[in-house]
């Protein structure tokens, strides 16, 4: 799990709990009671964290933030005798795949990779 950003956060970025349930921020305020800086709901219920992501002060809870994760995949084409470079990249493997039809790939070595950002 990637630690958790408050600016990100803020910004609009996938949050999680500790658990995996999706949350939605509702906002910020920095003069709220410690606790409850930062507020949003856990599907149906809502709740209140510290501005660095945590439930509790003392404790790991379930319910402490994290920036969800998420999958990229990246074309990579190299010419014979040359140096990898980026060709494409997506979320969704097919729209990576489907790219490398744009491409006359017959002089070149092409790989597609995950990675887990």
């Amino acid at each position: 799990m990637r630690p958790f950003n408050l600016d990100q956060a803020l910004s609009g970025e996938p949050v999680i709990c500790r658990n995996g349930q999706k949350i939605k921020i509702a906002g910020y305020n920095k003069d709220a009671t410690p606790n409850q800086r930062l507020v949003g709901w856990v599907e149906d219920s809502s709740g209140g964290w510290y501005e660095d992501g945590r439930c509790c002060l003392d404790i790991d809870s379930e319910y402490d933030l994290f920036m969800e994760e998420f999958d990229l995949y990246i074309l990579l084409i190299k010419p014979q005798n040359g140096k990898w470079q980026s060709a494409g990249i997506s979320s969704v493997y097919d729209e990576v795949l489907n790219h490398t039809m744009l491409y006359d790939l017959s002089n070149y070595v092409h790989k597609i990779v995950k990675v887990t950002v």
